[in-house]
């Protein structure tokens, strides 16, 4: 088998593993929350989420702005989705980008640190 064939196959493994991960990660969520337990899965689901967005971050070789730009527009939407009351929905997009700030920080002293 040829080189690039092999490593389509790896990452389209890879791929569908992580979202069979998320996918799980929710049933379990929605499973603890109609059956009246108070087992939290979110963090999990916030872990899975860094490590998917420094995946993609890897793959394509982005710049700090891949991440920041993102970041700054999920931060915006959560803080309006707050203001006018929808407040769950709000936080959960305000975690998120505050996952993707931390990745285009790291980003930004990576190339920082590689450019002296």
């Amino acid at each position: 088998m040829e080189k690039s064939k092999t490593l389509k196959l790896i990452y389209t493994f890879l791929i569908v593993v992580y979202f069979m991960a998320v996918l799980s990660i929710l049933g379990l969520d929605l499973w603890n929350k109609f059956s009246g337990r108070n087992t939290q899965m979110s963090p999990y689901l916030y872990w899975l989420i860094f490590v998917g967005w420094l995946a993609i971050v890897y793959r394509f070789k982005g710049n700090s702005g891949f991440s920041l730009k993102p970041a700054m527009t999920l931060l915006v939407v959560a803080s309006l989705l707050i203001i006018f009351g929808v407040r769950e929905i709000g936080e959960i997009l305000m975690k998120i980008s505050f996952v993707g700030w931390m990745v285009g920080i790291g980003q930004s002293l990576y190339e920082k640190w590689r450019s002296s």
